[in-house]
């Protein structure tokens, strides 16, 4: 949080990826690092694949995801802002810190900390159908979403 404004930042530049995955964006992946089981590491940005940006930017909007299963026949991609209160109880049950900021006597300062974020950023859910080849469409209507607010 800085001047009131809430920036999120991303995490490490890699992206683990399955077989289908890699399939569909990347192909080979001889040369990938090996997670275990099936799963590659893929480096992002810099000698990797796509971009990676490493700065605190405003954040938007958050979105919960809701993705429906591929036999699913609805292909439909809806997104839905959530009221305060939802937005509130979504972000707690999808946060992992929980027992981290309990086991430091943190939990006061973080659900303070997500109630305001509740109230300053838009939470919304976004239901969309599964499958690769969909997804330029998802990216498309979160875009547009966000552009309209």
């Amino acid at each position: 949080v800085a001047d009131g404004r809430f920036f999120g930042q991303s995490g490490y530049p890699t992206m683990n990826m399955g077989p289908d995955e890699i399939r569909f964006f990347l192909q080979p992946h001889a040369d990938l690092e090996s997670l275990g089981r099936e799963k590659r590491r893929v480096p992002v940005g810099q000698n990797g694949w796509g971009t990676f940006c490493g700065t605190a930017k405003p954040l938007g909007a958050l979105f919960i995801v809701d993705r429906r299963p591929a036999a699913s026949e609805d292909d439909r991609i809806d997104i839905t802002r959530l009221s305060q209160q939802q937005a509130l109880m979504a972000l707690i049950s999808h946060s992992f810190g929980a027992r981290l900021a309990d086991a430091l006597g943190r939990t006061p300062q973080r659900l303070d900390l997500l109630a305001q974020l509740v109230k300053n950023v838009p939470v919304c859910r976004l239901s969309y159908p599964s499958g690769f080849e969909k997804l330029a469409r998802v990216r498309n209507a979160v875009e547009a979403y966000v552009a309209g607010l």
